[in-house]
């Protein structure tokens, strides 16, 4: 019956849109003071921060997709992905220029000092998809969740057989992690960028579910990642399970 799997896979997806962390940003947390090592920007949109933490809190950060709350004084805490690979003690952040935050963090200098809270969330895990199709999807700074789950992959031995990444920006020049993207590509991911600019030229796609629709792996028993804009995931989650997908396949960094 069309109607009821369509109500199902709409209540999957809605506990997926739902899943949120343990307590909100400005709860009370384990938290300790680091200073900026270094920043850079990534793209017209994209800021990349890197702090050094201590021992302590590097052991805590065990899987690509945890996150934590960064703070300045003054500000409100909020949630940020650690965009490298577990166990490293150099993070990254990838932080929005245009969000609610971006214009403060454009204003910190390498030196000036965040709190830090320990990692959250189950992250993903990943050797669940090695040997299979693993699809990345991801807008805006949502790809600073996939990073470290590529990296993770390209350096271990529990690699996916087959990768694709497609990865959603509004403009053409918003992309952040060019050299990466370039490098991903070199090892054998499919990287398909989609632009929101409907006059965009250069880049076929206007949404990453149109360049998920034009091309895409054979689905079998593939792994789904999702990031960034809650429509974008519960249009792709939707779409994948109805074409198949197990629900338990269907991963968000919460």
């Amino acid at each position: 019956m069309p109607g009821r799997k369509d109500d199902e896979i709409s209540a999957r997806v809605e506990r997926l849109l739902t899943a949120q962390p343990t307590a909100p940003p400005e709860s009370r947390r384990v938290r300790r003071t680091f200073a900026i090592e270094s920043r850079s920007i990534e793209s017209s949109r994209h800021l990349a921060m890197q702090i050094r933490v201590d021992a302590e809190f590097a052991q805590a950060y065990r899987r690509p997709g945890q996150y934590v709350t960064l703070k300045v004084e003054g500000w409100p805490a909020r949630f940020f992905v650690v965009a490298g690979r577990p166990e490293e003690q150099v993070w990254e952040f990838l932080v929005d220029r245009r969000g609610e935050l971006g214009p403060m963090v454009e204003r910190l200098s390498v030196g000036d000092e965040l709190s830090v809270s320990l990692p959250e969330g189950v992250g993903f895990d990943p050797g669940e998809a090695a040997g299979k199709v693993a699809m990345l999807f991801c807008t805006g700074s949502g790809v600073a969740t996939m990073r470290p789950l590529l990296q993770c992959w390209l350096d271990g031995d529990e690699a996916p057989q087959t990768v694709a990444l497609y990865y959603g920006e509004q403009r053409p020049d918003d992309f952040a992690y060019e050299a990466l993207l370039k490098r991903w590509e070199s090892k054998g991911i499919d990287v398909y960028r989609a632009v929101e600019d409907g006059g965009n030229k250069t880049v076929p796609y206007r949404y990453v579910q149109h360049a998920f629709d034009d091309q895409h792996p054979p689905l079998g028993d593939g792994f789904v990642y999702l990031s960034g804009a809650p429509v974008m995931i519960q249009m792709v989650a939707r779409k994948l399970m109805a074409m198949g997908v197990a629900p338990s396949r269907v991963k968000i960094n919460i």
